[in-house]
C-alpha cells in the first residue's frame, strides 16, 4: 500500500506506452530523418568554424608558446 503513494500519476509509465509505429511518415520523419539531421547539421557547423581563424586556433597557439 505505501508502493501505491510513490507511483506519480500523471507521468507515462512502462505498461502504457506504445512502441514507435513506422508505418506512420510523421513518425519516421519525428524519429529517423530529424536526429539524424541535426547530428549532420551540427559536424557541418562544426567543420565550417575549424575551417575559419577562431578561438580554437587561438588556444593551440597559446598552449604551444607555453
Amino acid at each position: 500500500m505505501i508502493v501505491l503513494f510513490q507511483i506519480p500519476r500523471d507521468v507515462p509509465h512502462p505498461q502504457n506506452n506504445t512502441p514507435v509505429d513506422f508505418s506512420d511518415p510523421f513518425q519516421i520523419l519525428l524519429y529517423g530523418v530529424v536526429p539524424i539531421a541535426l547530428i549532420g547539421f551540427y559536424f557541418f557547423l562544426r567543420k565550417r568554424s575549424r575551417g575559419k581563424e577562431g578561438i580554437s586556433s587561438d588556444i593551440s597557439e597559446k598552449d604551444t608558446e607555453a
